[in-house]
């Protein structure tokens, strides 16, 4: 570790400038604590477990409230009721997931304002090339695709296929500026933030990257809850922990998901079987061009 002279923020041992104030006035400290495998696994699971619960009682706060604005004034029985409130859930879960993501930043805003750490640091917002941005936002939408196209091949279980159908169907129901807003943008930096910067984070304390990689993967697979999403989730994962590895930065991971859930939003034509082939070939070939560019001809941006 080392401590910068200038703000006093504590920073990687192989920095060489401040991510916060810029300055090369470095010293070396040493750590003031060791975590061990175990206590590294825990605290990043921890994360994705607070990001979970913060969603459920997000919802379930919302149901309450529902329940009574429902049952005042009105004489439905138990079974209307239920259905009635069900049917207000499924319509608000657009709502209901950007209250609850923004939630769940402002919690963990709250918990490094207290302990006084430096939030840009801590959610990991370094600066990333100029190019990254773009390439990153093609590189998402077109992987989409693509691996939707890999999804289709699976011979997935009709219950299973229902119940995807059925989970999404509700994500991307209502307004669709809403929807994007949503879906996409606020669901993809708070995702990123604890499933990739935090997590792999504590993870990187104690253990090697590729462990990191795939932890983080699984465990923002398994969020997904329906089996077809965990795969793909699981996959896109991966990568986007590979993406975190190189740049250390958030803003390549929430451009890449951020893209990807827009993709999902606007869906790929169904009306014209060789319009839908055409689209997918290109968005392979596009995925496979912007990744190379992303993780081999494009250098990551040193620390300033």
């Amino acid at each position: 570790m080392k401590k910068c002279n200038i703000c006093a923020s504590q920073i990687r041992g192989d920095a060489r400038f401040c991510p916060n104030c810029g300055s090369n006035n470095l010293e070396e400290i040493a750590e003031v604590k060791r975590y061990g495998k175990l206590g590294s696994l825990i605290k990043a699971i921890l994360c994705a477990v607070a990001f979970i619960a913060v969603q459920y009682a997000v919802t379930f706060a919302f149901a309450v409230i529902d329940s009574i604005r429902c049952s005042i004034g009105t004489e439905l029985s138990p079974e209307e009721l239920e259905a009635l409130l069900i049917d207000h859930l499924n319509s608000s879960t657009i709502v209901i997931g950007i209250i609850s993501n923004i939630a769940v930043i402002a919690l963990f805003a709250v918990y490094f304002l207290i302990r006084r750490k430096n939030l840009f640091a801590e959610f990991g917002m370094r600066k990333i090339p100029p190019l990254i941005a773009p390439l990153c936002a093609l590189f998402g939408y077109a992987m989409q695709y693509a691996l939707g196209f890999i999804t289709v091949l699976i011979p997935w279980p009709e219950e299973w296929l229902a119940l995807h159908s059925e989970s999404t169907s509700s994500v991307v129901s209502g307004s669709l500026i809403l929807v994007i807003i949503g879906t996409s943008v606020v669901t993809g930096f708070a995702e990123e933030t604890v499933f990739r910067v935090l997590s792999m984070e504590r993870l990187g304390r104690a253990w090697g990257g590729g462990v990191c990689v795939i932890v983080s993967a699984v465990v923002f697979g398994i969020a997904h809850l329906s089996p077809v999403a965990v795969f793909y989730a699981t996959i896109l994962g991966v990568i986007l922990g590979c993406l975190y590895r190189k740049f250390r930065s958030v803003w390549p991971c929430a451009i890449v998901h951020m893209a990807f859930n827009l993709a999902s939003v606007i869906g790929l034509p169904d009306d014209s079987l060789l319009l839908y082939f055409s689209v997918t070939a290109v968005s392979i070939g596009i995925s496979i061009i912007s990744a190379y560019l992303i993780f081999s001809a494009i250098e990551a941006k040193e620390e300033q």
